[in-house]
This record gives C-alpha cells, structure tokens and sequence, in this order.
C-alpha cells in the first residue's frame, strides 16, 4: 500500500488542480456580463495624451484616465448609450482599453474599431507576417476587453480607395474569414460590424463583389457612412443614402441589421449654426427609422489643436476648449426624448 502513496498523492493533486481551473473558468464565465440590447445612439471618442504629458509639471493631462471619467460622465448625461473607440494595428491601445473600462463604468456600451491601414500602405492586403501579427493584435484585444466590448468594427472603411481599402475584394474577405473566429473565440456573444456602402462607384463595386464572395457570412451587422462629400452631410444625399442601403441589404435577404456607425459634419465646413441643424437631421431620422447611429465626433478638447480629420477641423459636440457648440442642446434634447 505504501508504494502506492506517492501515486495516490498524485492523481489527488491532478483532480485538485481540475477541479481549482474548472472553479476559475466558471468564475470567469460568471463574471462575463451578458449581452444587452445595442446601443441606439453612439459617440466617436477620440482623444490624444502625450506621454510627455505624464511626467510634465505644466500639462493639462496629468492624469488621462480622469480626464476620460468626465468624458464618460458627460456623454452619459447628455443621454447617448455608446461610445465607439479605435484599436490601432501596431499602436500602444492601452489607454483606449482603459477607455473602454471607464466607459463601461459610467454605463456606456463600446463599439471598438479593428483598425489597421495606419500601419500598412493604402489599397493592398497583408502580407503572410502582417496577417500573423493582426491575428495576435486581434486576438490580445479582444481577449483584454471581452467584459466591455461585444461589438467590433473591422477595418472601418474598407472599401473606399483614398482612405482605407483593403486590397481586392477576395482579400477582405479572406481578412474577415481569419479576423471573425478569433473574435468569437474571445467572446462568444461578439457581434461583428463590417461597412460596406455605395460611398462612390468604386466602393459600391467593391461592397457587391466582396457580398457576392460570401463577407455576409463573417459579420453580423452591416453598417455604412452616409456621408456625402464637401460638406460632409447634404440633406438630400443623406436620405438616399439610407434608401440605396437598404435596398442593399433587400437584395441580399435582409440578413444583417443595418447600423449606421458614423456621421458628423466639421464646424470649419458649415458654422455651427449649420452642424446644429444637419444633427438635428441624423438625429431624428436615425430615431425614426430605427438605425442605430453614431455621431463623429464628442469633444475637439483631448486633440491637438487644428486637427484636422478629413476635409474639416472641429467635429466636436464640444470644441477645443471643452465648449459645447450649438448642437450640444439640439443632440441632447433628442437624446433625452427616448
């Protein structure tokens, strides 16, 4: 019996051991919120703190996770229920997972971007590395934020050519069939978004040809950017870019909510009286139609000054001062109209 010991001790410590990690999954699992119903009405938060700032005596940002706790605690009150943030290929995301974490606090739901043509050149895909490191940063991401994230952007625009294309249509869909089993792996009740619009004759090429080749199967919800040029949101161009997307979404059996996860229009374009009336129009179609909708931008006072984002500079529902412009009140009061 003796000789048996040792063995006995063994196998004791091998079922202590299965049943102390079966313990700690389902504790994890227990810990893993389950997933609400999406966010209606979102905000693009972006914000810049240079790292110099952490260890300077006459910066503003001494400490940024404070300054993101009163963004949160701002965009709450004003009565959105997101925030959309980006996650760079090969950038430090860290602080935009703190982001993230402060935003689940405050009771705000993330749309996280995958974002990676900052890192490579325009309108190619990636090279055999290049895809093994985005599967790592996919992976870590998703993995790092699974209990405040259940919605993820690939790519954001991958079918528009001067910005952000993603080689041919064959090759994103080949991205999106390495991208979507990671993120379901990570978290099980992830929700894929992919934009995919008829923003001008190329992209609405490259959406049909990238449906045709089955994308449809790796996402869950199609989103588009009804932008409409110099200035960003025209009206008339706005409702038709709702009706082309949804007669879109018809010709392929309406297999996929439609979001809209972002729109917004620079102060430097339009004026603010001119951005308060165009919000005013996102707003209450977006309501109407039931789409979910994400405005660009929340605050100009976390960039640096005269950023400009595409063709314009002052996206903000506040300015670089932390200012609300006009069209805080407007968005605000149709927000809190729910």
């Amino acid at each position: 019996m003796r000789k048996h010991i040792p063995l006995i001790i063994f196998i004791l410590l091998l079922i202590g051991v299965f049943i102390w990690r079966e313990k700690i999954i389902r504790e994890e699992n227990q810990n893993l919120p389950d997933l609400i119903s999406p966010p209606q009405f979102s905000v693009h938060y972006s914000f810049y703190f240079p790292i110099t700032s952490v260890f300077s005596l006459t910066s503003n940002h001494l400490n940024p996770s404070k300054d993101i706790e009163t963004d949160m605690k701002g965009i709450k009150a004003m009565g959105f229920d997101g925030v959309r943030l980006s996650f760079t290929f090969k950038n430090d995301n860290k602080l935009t997972e703190s982001a993230a974490e402060i935003a689940s606090r405050n009771g705000l739901q993330t749309i996280g971007v995958l974002m990676g043509h900052q890192a490579k050149p325009q309108d190619r895909a990636f090279t055999s590395e290049e895809m093994r490191e985005w599967e790592k940063f996919v992976r870590q991401i998703v993995r790092d934020t699974k209990k405040e994230i259940y919605y993820w952007d690939i790519w954001g625009e991958p079918a528009i050519v001067q910005l952000s294309r993603y080689g041919t249509p064959q090759e994103f869909v080949d991205l999106l069939k390495i991208t979507n089993p990671i993120i379901k792996t990570e978290n099980p009740q992830a929700k894929i978004i992919v934009t995919l619009d008829e923003t001008d004759r190329e992209a609405a090429d490259f959406t049909h040809q990238a449906l045709d080749l089955g994308a449809g199967d790796y996402f869950d919800i199609l989103s588009f950017h009804p932008y409409s040029g110099v200035p960003y949101i025209d009206p008339v161009i706005f409702l038709q870019k709702i009706a082309m997307q949804k007669a879109l979404a018809e010709k392929y059996g309406n297999r996929w909510p439609l979001w809209i996860t972002e729109i917004g229009q620079p102060v430097s374009q339009v004026g603010e009286d001119k951005q308060a009336e165009l919000a005013k129009l996102v707003f209450e179609t977006a309501k109407k139609e039931n789409i979910p909708m994400t405005w660009l931008g929340y605050t100009d006072q976390r960039l640096p000054a005269g950023t400009k984002i595409g063709d314009g500079t002052g996206w903000g529902i506040l300015d670089e001062n932390g200012r609300p412009r006009k069209c805080y009140e407007v968005i605000k009061n149709i927000l809190q109209k729910q």
